[in-house]
Parts: C-alpha cells; structure tokens; sequence
C-alpha cells in the first residue's frame, strides 16, 4: 500500500512507531511505515527500540491491512424484548465500561472485528442478531 492509502490522522495518541529499514516484515508493517509518516510530519513520535526485538518473529508487528471496522450500534436494542434488555446492557457494560460502550453505541469510536464478534457473541446469547449501524474498510492501527 503507499502512504496517500492511510488515514495517519486516525493512529492513535502515542502509536510506536518503527524505525528498522532492515527488517524484512518493514514493507508490510505499519509501525514501520507510521515511522515513514511521522519522519517527514511528527516533531515529536514514539519508537520502539528495534535493536532488541526478533526481526523474524516481531512482537509489536502490525499487519498493513484494512479490516471491517463498523461504527454504532444505535438500533440494536429495536428487536430486543424488554426482559433481556437489562441483562444485554450489563453485559456489554461489563465488558466495555459505561462510557466505552457508549462510545461505540453512538458511532464515536470504532468497533473492532474482536469487539463486534464478542457483541454479537452477547445478542446471541439472549436469541438476537445485531446489525451495526455500518461498516467501512479501514486500517486497524
């Protein structure tokens, strides 16, 4: 992918960037090509030290694909049967906190592919599907 492809706007604060040009997992890494970005933008950005990390079997590599991120979930609860409701909230409030399940209700912040699985997860426990409010192709930083 080239740089014109990221969103560098959405990385988020204090995102580890990479500055190994020598490892072969760089061309398809995003902290490596964060780095690239943050080079020619960033006065300042956050590295991790690549001199003390397995280049072959990198713990903090990041794969450079766009993944189905959905945003809100504000219809969620219109087939729900009001006896469940309760317990349906308390569950994603259990799991995201108050205000980070607001957050992603209300399309503020995304919903990751793991998070949408264990909502889903929650709603079919009680007998629902969820559709999210929607869905876009993007970099999961």
């Amino acid at each position: 992918m080239e740089m014109k492809d990221f969103d560098f706007e959405k990385r988020p604060l204090g995102y580890f960037n990479c500055l190994s040009d020598s490892c072969p997992l760089a061309e398809k890494c995003l902290r490596r090509i964060s780095a690239r970005y943050s080079e020619e933008n960033d006065e300042i950005f956050r590295v991790v030290n690549h001199r003390l990390l397995d280049e072959n079997n990198c713990k903090y590599y990041v794969e450079d694909k766009k993944v189905d991120v959905a945003y809100g979930m504000t219809k969620s609860f219109e087939e729900v049967k009001a006896k469940d409701i309760v317990q349906i909230r308390k569950s994603l409030h259990n799991y995201f906190g108050y205000a980070e399940y607001y957050r992603r209700r209300n399309a503020s912040k995304p919903i990751t592919p793991k998070e949408q699985e264990v909502i889903k997860n929650i709603f079919a426990d009680f007998g629902y599907d969820i559709a999210f409010d929607k869905i876009i192709k993007e970099t999961l930083w």
